[in-house]
């Protein structure tokens, strides 16, 4: 049998390329490369261009998603007045200061790109931007504090879908894990997060 088949495969094989120029057998379809998976939408939006970590420092990671309260977003805490940066470049969509109904001084930026909105929380001042502004990656929006409703210092931050403050709730966990730091706190930064820190 594999005598026969090694004499007659270079006529099956004319055979088919003549069928196929002829229009009597299709050629086989060329196999496509399957689809890379996307686990989370916090894959998809780390897959978009380079984003960076919404903190000028290195934090604690609180409360997450659900936190048993329904917690929407992950605190990171750190010290007042640590500057919080733009993940991506992005159009500002909200900037408030006072109470607001517990969120305190906040932003929400959304980022075209990877079509998702971010929530910043509890700024320890009014925001440095306004609604309708474009905002550059770690161009910085506010200082961390913690106006509104909340224990201690920290940023509380959302990853919303789309271009809306109050869209679906993703979790940020995953995400932030992603990004890398949006860059060290110079001398002139740790001095002012002191001082902030130090006239509450």
């Amino acid at each position: 049998m594999t005598r026969l088949w090694k004499r007659t495969r270079p006529l099956a094989v004319a055979a088919i390329v003549a069928g196929a120029l002829t229009g009597a057998l299709p050629l086989p379809a060329a196999a496509e490369p399957p689809p890379v998976p996307v686990t989370t939408a916090a894959d998809a939006v780390a897959a978009g261009p380079a984003r960076v970590f919404p903190l000028l420092a290195a934090p604690r990671y609180g409360d997450g998603l659900g936190a048993s309260r329904g917690h929407e977003g992950q605190d990171l805490f750190a010290p007042a007045g640590t500057p919080e940066v733009a993940v991506s470049d992005a159009v500002v969509l909200e900037a408030a200061a006072g109470y607001d109904g517990g969120r305190g001084n906040y932003v929400s930026i959304y980022d075209p790109a990877a079509d998702r909105t971010y929530n910043y929380f509890h700024m320890i001042a009014a925001p440095q931007v306004a609604p309708g502004q474009h905002v550059a990656r770690g161009q910085e929006l506010g200082q961390l504090g913690c106006s509104g409703s909340c224990w201690g210092d920290h940023l509380h931050f959302e990853l919303r879908a789309g271009r809306d403050p109050y869209g679906p709730v993703l979790d940020p966990a995953p995400f932030l894990h992603t990004l890398p730091p949006a860059g060290r706190v110079g001398l002139a930064e740790a001095q002012m997060v002191r001082t902030a820190a130090e006239s509450r």
